[in-house]
């Protein structure tokens, strides 16, 4: 094998960035690629050399296997890391680096060929000895065989993408009435996100937790575990926090667990970084869900327990040289916990979020913090990629101390221009729930926060700043202002409030609806930092104006104003027939001119940093015009469909 030299990172983000770091410490020179849209990007930037991969999406760039080869070739690189998503299980491109020349950071073909194939992996797994859990993960993928195996099965069950992970191509079935329309649904999704839209039925276990170890191996045969990681907490099978290790979890079962695990490498005589995931039930009986041949999102929740580096641990056996250690060798320290700040809209069913950057400020890093993120001021979120911005880690003695320490790093990482899950995941680390480790994998598909007094007051308090920005109290001094009342109608979340503000001896009080009123004492700004005082308590904000919006953060709490003149406003209960594309993506299921549509009817699928958003009908209505092409990217905002209700009520002026 010849040594290792110049790695290029064939990925992009916050990956791209973390694996850059790790191999220039290690003394490697750096290739970045990059798509058009992410050439202003920090990883390009950080790396020693960079190479353009054009304009287009992700196939014609990231995933385009000869452009990548080719770009390593004219960069001089020797090596390639695939990152995760992407290509990173992609057998083919592991078989094109080995073509080339090209060492392939990752494990080899035939094991990334095996394993991603998720029906394969569960066969080869039962006869080694490792649980399963039940389903089917047969070759015929007809509706007639599938539809047969799910009723043998029964309900709840899951889909899964035979080549899939990530919770991609993934849905639920709870009524085998349904399964039709999610199996149209998973295959399209397994289709865009793999290539590939062969699915496997899985028996759906409730009430389940989803625990997975970490697993390495080098050349020598050597395969040692480090410890475990909680991934319970899921959206729609979508990984939001993870920790390590797990909590709650009896003793001899997470050595059943480590043990199965690294049964299951040794039966792939498994080479780098991996992970095998497996599903508790109630009882503690586990079941292996999958293995992920390539590093892992939540990977630096056990970078922190471990004081391992991962990455550099991948280039170590990339190059050819045994583990540093042994299993006994391996210690753990404290917990750890990692959130996933994502650009996505908790209050719109959590939409994916696209627009510019313009303004981040992460946490300062401490020993107990550590933030990996690929943006920067003035980014453009596009459509094209995953939703995640950056991840925030906490390490604390215990649980409770790592929870404490991210809720506030979280709180003190503001973003504006782009809506992010931050206030959700708060909220969630502060809820009982979460608190006292009680999260099952679909406890959060349709959690929402308690609304708390002090919940209500914060929110009542953002409009209030919000108001007094609009009245230009913040850039022309508190008294300088006429006594008489100012009145102006704010819009926020697709929610309309009136606001009234009143001078009253040298304070302003601001009522936002039927809300009580909030006095505001002192109110300046200096900057984008904004400092008040309010009903007597002082604190501050980041406010930020931009396109006729007023954005504030508050304590991790991010809202986005508009001001309105009241007097122009006509409210009408009468339904506008214009349905806008809530996002921007790519429109790949439409309806058609005269179809008719019952109230929760689909009328559009759009598919954007690989999630489907569905467009459904507020009211039985007629189609009347269609307004976009299916397949085009679309803009949000745009004019998609036109319709006609039906039994369209009378309009109300007032």
């Amino acid at each position: 094998m010849r040594p290792m030299q110049t790695i290029m990172v064939a990925n992009r983000g916050e990956i791209a960035s973390r694996i850059i770091r790790s191999a220039r410490s290690a003394g490697y020179r750096t290739v970045a690629v990059y798509s058009e849209a992410d050439q202003n990007a920090p990883f390009v930037a950080l790396a020693d050399r960079s190479v353009a991969l054009g304009a287009g999406d992700p196939a014609a760039t990231y995933l385009d296997i000869p452009k990548l080869i080719a770009a390593a070739i004219a960069s001089g690189a020797d090596a390639i890391h695939p990152g995760y998503g992407f290509l990173a299980e992609r057998a083919a491109f592991a078989e094109a680096c080995q073509t080339a020349d090209i060492i392939f950071i990752g494990p080899r073909p035939e094991t990334i060929t095996l394993m991603g194939d998720k029906g394969q992996a569960k066969a080869h797994l039962r006869r080694h000895g490792v649980p399963v859990v039940p389903g089917y993960d047969g070759a015929d993928q007809s509706n007639t065989t599938l539809t047969a195996e799910a009723a043998a099965l029964g309900t709840p069950l899951l889909i899964k993408a035979v080549a899939g992970g990530g919770g991609r191509g993934m849905r639920i079935v709870n009524h085998l009435d349904d399964l039709n329309d999610a199996l149209a649904a998973a295959r399209r999704e397994a289709k865009s996100s793999f290539g590939d839209d062969r699915l496997m039925l899985e028996k759906l276990i409730n009430n389940g937790r989803h625990i997975e170890v970490q697993i390495c191996g080098d050349a020598f045969g050597t395969i040692l575990h480090l410890s475990d990681r909680d991934c319970t907490a899921q959206r729609r099978r979508q990984k939001i926090i993870e920790e390590a290790p797990a909590s709650s979890l009896p003793m001899q079962v997470r050595t059943a667990l480590h043990m199965a695990a690294v049964k299951a490498a040794c039966s792939v005589n498994y080479l780098g970084v991996g992970t095998v995931e497996f599903i508790l039930d109630q009882s503690d009986q586990f079941y292996f869900l999958e293995m992920n041949t390539r590093i892992q999102v939540e990977h630096t929740v056990t970078e922190a327990i471990t004081g391992i580096d991962l990455v550099d641990w991948q280039l170590r056996i990339a190059a050819g040289e045994a583990l540093p250690c042994g299993q006994d060798d391996i210690v753990t320290s404290g917990h750890a916990i990692e959130a996933r700040l994502c650009a996505e809209n908790p209050d719109r069913q959590f939409a994916p979020q696209t627009g510019i950057i313009r303004y981040w400020r992460p946490a300062p890093t401490s020993p107990g913090i550590r933030i990996d993120s690929g943006i920067s001021e003035g980014a453009i979120v596009t459509p094209y990629y995953d939703s995640m911005l950056a991840k925030i880690i906490a390490h604390g003695r215990n649980r409770a101390e790592s929870i404490r320490r991210l809720q506030s790093a979280l709180a003190e990482s503001p973003i504006l221009g782009v809506t992010t899950n931050a206030s959700f995941l708060i909220d969630l680390l502060e809820s009982a729930e979460f608190r006292a480790n009680r999260l099952r994998i679909d406890t959060l598909d349709g959690w929402r926060p308690p609304q708390t007094d002090d919940a209500a007051h914060a929110t009542t308090l953002a409009w209030a700043l919000a108001a007094a920005i609009c009245a230009g109290i913040d850039h022309h001094g508190l008294f300088n202002r006429p006594a008489a009342p100012v009145e102006l109608t704010l819009t926020c979340a697709e929610h309309q409030r009136d606001c009234q503000i009143v001078a009253v001896e040298r304070q302003w009080e601001i009522s936002v609806a039927q809300n009580p009123v909030i006095t505001i004492s002192a109110l300046t700004r200096n900057g984008q930092t904004l400092r008040y005082i309010a009903n007597g308590v002082g604190g501050s904000a980041i406010a930020l104006e931009h396109g006729g919006i007023i954005a504030l953060s508050i304590d991790g709490q991010t809202h986005e104003f508009q001001d309105i003149n009241a007097a122009q406003v006509t409210r009408k209960n009468r339904r506008d027939p214009h349905i806008l594309a809530p996002l921007s993506g790519r429109l790949i299921m439409c309806v058609s001119e005269g179809d008719r549509l019952e109230v929760g009817g689909k009328l559009a699928v759009i598919e954007a940093m690989k999630m489907e958003t569905v467009v459904t009908a507020s009211a039985a209505c007629r189609v009347t015009r269609l307004e976009c092409d299916l397949g085009t990217q679309i803009a949000g905002g745009v004019v998609m469909i036109i319709v006609e209700y039906l039994n369209e009520p009378e309009v109300i002026d007032g």
